[in-house]
């Protein structure tokens, strides 16, 4: 089991001072406590002098996944865990994130284009970006199973370089 940790420590890299930061924490599978996590880690993030660009993309990609392990994982289940890793520097977060809800589909991690959104209003689908997102968004995903664990590992990046 995680649990919450906010830590800093710094070490030296080629005569400049490089931070890096870590987090971990256990939530229940509840949009209530992921929406509170986000909360929580963004402003570690925005203490750490994260740029506007990188914390909306942290907050999007965890907020799909995080609320897709909610809706999709533990969608028959009635209590259920999540447990969230983090470690960044300046340029990049790496997430790792565990639960043992449902296993992901094969299907929902193959590459997608997203949904067709030259169509009428009306018509527009309701779901179907948030892998997308993640895709796109992320320098580095990787998921498996681990006997009933779900293991979903991402990397950010903080800055456009």
């Amino acid at each position: 089991m995680l649990t919450e940790r906010n830590q800093a420590f710094s070490h030296k890299s080629e005569g400049t001072m490089s931070y890096a930061r870590a987090f971990s924490k256990r939530i229940p599978a509840t949009q209530l406590a992921v929406r509170d996590l986000l909360k929580t880690l963004c402003h570690l993030l925005e203490s750490s002098r994260t740029g506007t660009d990188g914390l909306g993309r942290v907050e999007i990609v965890l907020a799909e996944a995080l609320n897709n392990i909610v809706e999709h994982a533990y969608a028959n289940a009635v209590h259920g865990g999540i447990d969230l890793k983090a470690h960044w520097t300046e340029c990049r977060i790496e997430v790792t994130i565990l639960d043992s809800g449902a296993p992901v589909p094969d299907y929902v991690l193959s590459p997608r284009n997203g949904p067709d959104v030259e169509v009428n209003l009306d018509a527009l689908p309701e779901g179907g970006f948030g892998w997308m997102l993640i895709q796109r968004m992320t320098t580095r995903l990787s998921y498996r199973r681990i006997a009933c664990l779900n293991c979903l590992q991402l990397t950010i990046p903080l800055t456009d370089d």
